[in-house]
């Protein structure tokens, strides 16, 4: 009997596993990071591959996205404003927010040479650690020999610590639904049930930020399958629509503290306290701080612990991320760092009626709602995978075209 080797399925697997190499240093996870002898794989491989993105920038070997470019004009405006201000914008933050820009760059190249296996690479491994986060979520001890867990009572797990969990399983999310509608045309029952998995992780830690976050995105995205399912309807979210809506939940929630005007999500089903755990206290207090000058305003107060600053009369971060990069670096930082999805939106205007720029829409509005509550914008690099996404709609849609 002759055994047939189907070639193709060969090279594909060689190139996720190639990919999966040049990725891994730069998406690291939090348990694995533990680990000494890993730890010092992920150093040393980000490392590396910095120092060989700057070589082939010199070389222009390749271009990188308009998206890369500003962000990367973000952390050296975030680093001036740490130096200008007199606080110290550390070695470690210095290889945070380069990590980030390698993975840009570099997802930008893999995207451009194989978009379905660079789905395939951040969403199957990143899945495997879902599934070990939720063995932490339910037991006192980690699969992974080795790791000591933090007491329950701060929250931390495998993955990450539970208010920043949705920052991870968003864009998961979005990765397992665009790889889907690539691969096979539609939503297949196994990616909605490989999607589920992180919002189960969710519900069991029950942080409000992120289960609002996945329910979000699940809640648009059946909306949106079921507008471009029925005949004569188009799709429902544009960029201009969602952008619009953000900006008047932020006026409402954040400027002027209605937090009335949504007490029957964040009260009635995410059991929060009226001023949301505290936060609209922070809230006040940073607006406060950031515009106590024109100087402070515009430049900000520069870095602090763990790249948040934290706010003198409440000793905390203000837990919201368009804040906390405000009162580092001014409206000059928080107006490039916008800029950064911007110019990614820019071009997915153009494709928006597509099913995948639906999907990356969503993906990204979900993150941005999340954002509200939450600060984390150097240490969890998988956040930045849905910016290469909208380089993945622009690409496929124009094959379409043509």
């Amino acid at each position: 009997m002759k055994i047939t080797v189907d070639r193709g399925r060969i090279n594909f697997l060689k190139r996720v596993l190639l990919y999966f190499v040049i990725l891994f240093p730069l998406c690291p996870v939090n348990g694995l990071y533990k680990i000494s002898w890993i730890s010092s794989i992920y150093s040393a491989g980000a490392i590396i591959e910095i120092v060989v993105i700057i070589f082939l920038l010199g070389i222009r070997k390749f271009r990188a996205s308009n998206s890369t470019i500003i962000f990367f004009a973000f952390s050296v405006w975030l680093a001036m404003t740490s130096f200008i201000n007199g606080s110290s914008f550390s070695t470690y933050e210095l290889f945070l927010t380069a990590r980030i820009i390698a993975f840009l760059y570099v997802s930008d190249y893999l995207i451009a040479q194989d978009s379905k296996c660079y789905l395939l690479t951040i969403s199957f491994p990143m899945l495997i650690a879902v599934c070990f986060n939720i063995n932490d979520v339910l037991s006192t001890e980690s699969i992974i020999a080795g790791i000591d867990l933090y007491t329950k009572t701060n929250q931390e797990y495998f993955l990450a610590s539970d208010n920043f969990m949705g920052y991870y399983f968003v864009p998961l999310m979005t990765v397992i639904i665009l790889y889907s509608v690539l691969k096979f045309g539609k939503v297949t029952f196994i990616s909605w049930f490989a999607a589920i998995i992180p919002v189960i992780n969710m519900v069991l830690v029950w942080s409000g930020t992120g289960v609002f976050g996945c329910f979000l995105f699940l809640a648009l995205l059946i909306v949106c399958l079921v507008a471009t399912h029925v005949s004569g309807l188009r799709c429902p979210f544009t960029v201009n629509r969602l952008i619009w809506i953000y900006i008047a939940v932020f006026v409402i929630l954040v400027v002027l503290q209605g937090t009335d005007v949504f007490s029957f999500i964040t009260v009635g089903i995410l059991h929060k306290t009226s001023t949301l755990t505290g936060r609209t206290d922070r809230w006040a207090a940073a607006l406060q701080e950031i515009f106590n000058s024109p100087y402070t305003a515009l430049f900000g107060h520069g870095g602090s612990s763990g790249g948040r600053y934290i706010i003198s009369s409440v000793n905390d971060a203000a837990h919201n991320l368009m804040l906390d990069i405000t009162l580092q670096s001014g409206l000059i930082g928080v107006g490039l760092f916008i800029a950064t999805f911007l110019s990614g939106l820019k071009k997915l205007r153009y494709h928006q009626d597509s099913l995948i720029g639906q999907i990356v829409l969503i993906g990204i509005f979900a993150q941005f709602v999340m954002y509200l509550s939450e600060g984390n914008f150097l240490t969890n690099t998988y956040q930045y995978c849905l910016l290469p996404m909208i380089g993945i709609v622009t690409n496929n849609c124009q094959v379409d075209n043509q």
